[in-house]
């Protein structure tokens, strides 16, 4: 019998949040997911129920029609419209939490005092004033605390950035992001920039953090343009100057055709990615840059990955296959330890950019990075 066996459960509470790291799993994680819209039946109860390395113990949500339907997902798992039900240590080892944005700061808190780990869906939090507190709950849990910067993940995006570092297009100067998406659900939470919603916030914390990513620099000056068409905050451009001088302009917005596209441009040559058509970075050289042969046939897309990433991007939720690798890297972190990436610190890194961007669009100037708290 193990020491927390023997525990009564407000004693075992007490112990899991003891100094020392909670023990790791030997078996499935159990998680609880927390928040069933459509995230969550179509990318992550899937997703959970496939891998080997979460149960899905419980799942939570205020509407009983949407715990209805992720109830032919997740047939075995508990279900209920209280989170607090399910945040207990002899229920889950670790929560999803994909609930509208105005709720994660409560939810994720709670999670944490409850000994269990996180994956927090983006943007961390609506304001950057309620960031501390999940971030203080975390650290002091000692769990695992990610947030779901899963573009990060995106096989096409970590060679684009591989590409980059190895030096194939000289120094880079400037990036050009465009991500437009069309409105599935109009007069939700998603058009009220209170409740988290408005193209800046959803679409636009994915951008900022790839610009952070992809460059490995941190954002020094923010200007931005932000409107309000059909609902708050639904169209937005921005100009970010890392610190590592590169300029990264950004185009976000909601109610267009769905396009998310990136050029990355360089001394040497510039490259490509289209989300949704390519099967791999497209690199162009600079006008009169020489190539040798040899350089030009390693850069020729290997068939073999083309068919790779079509095969997974048409079995991943929404032809996105980050979310699941994604998931198997929270998995990873708390079975070995790791720490995780991206972290807490990034969600609050993305929002501290969207306050500078908010800043810049209402005062009609040019934000510096000092000027926003940029430490939780």
């Amino acid at each position: 019998m193990s020491p927390l066996s023997r525990l009564t459960p407000s004693r075992w509470v007490e112990a899991i949040k003891s100094d020392s790291p909670r023990p790791l799993p030997t078996g499935p994680i159990r998680v609880a997911v927390i928040g069933c819209g459509t995230l969550a039946q179509t990318a992550h109860l899937p997703l959970l129920r496939r891998m080997n390395d979460f149960s899905i113990a419980g799942v939570a949500d205020t509407d009983p029609a949407v715990l209805t339907a992720s109830a032919s997902i997740a047939k075995r798992a508990r279900h209920t419209t209280d989170y607090r039900e399910l945040l207990t240590p002899w229920m889950a080892d670790a929560a999803i939490i994909s609930l509208p944005t105005a709720m994660h700061a409560e939810v994720a808190k709670a999670a944490f005092e409850s000994g269990l780990h996180v994956y927090l869906e983006k943007p961390i939090a609506t304001e950057l004033h309620e960031v501390p507190s999940i971030i203080k709950a975390w650290k002091d849990s000692l769990r695992v605390g990610m947030i779901g910067h899963n573009y990060r993940f995106n096989p096409l995006y970590r060679k684009l950035k591989h590409m980059i570092a190895i030096g194939r297009i000289g120094a880079p100067r400037d990036a050009r992001m465009a991500f437009t998406t069309p409105v599935n659900e109009s007069g939700t939470w998603r058009d009220n920039r209170a409740e988290g919603g408005g193209a800046l916030l959803d679409l636009g914390t994915h951008e900022i953090d790839l610009a952070r990513y992809l460059f490995n620099s941190e954002v020094a000056f923010v200007t931005a343009k932000i409107e309000s068409r059909r609902a708050d905050h639904d169209r937005a451009e921005l100009l970010l100057e890392l610190e590592n001088d590169v300029f990264v302009k950004i185009t976000i917005g909601l109610g267009d055709t769905f396009s998310d596209r990136m050029q990355v441009i360089g001394e040497a040559g510039s490259l490509f990615v289209d989300r949704a058509e390519s099967l791999d970075v497209e690199f162009t050289p600079a006008a009169g840059t020489p190539i040798s042969s040899g350089e030009f046939a390693a850069l020729l897309p290997s068939p073999g990955a083309k068919v790779s990433h079509l095969y997974a991007k048409l079995r991943a939720p929404f032809n996105e296959p980050s979310f699941g690798i994604a998931l198997k890297a929270f998995a990873d972190s708390i079975t070995t330890g790791a720490p995780p990436s991206p972290d807490l610190n990034d969600g609050f890194a993305a929002l501290a950019v969207i306050s500078a961007a908010e800043m810049s669009s209402r005062e009609n100037r040019r934000v510096a990075m000092t000027e926003i708290a940029t430490r939780p």
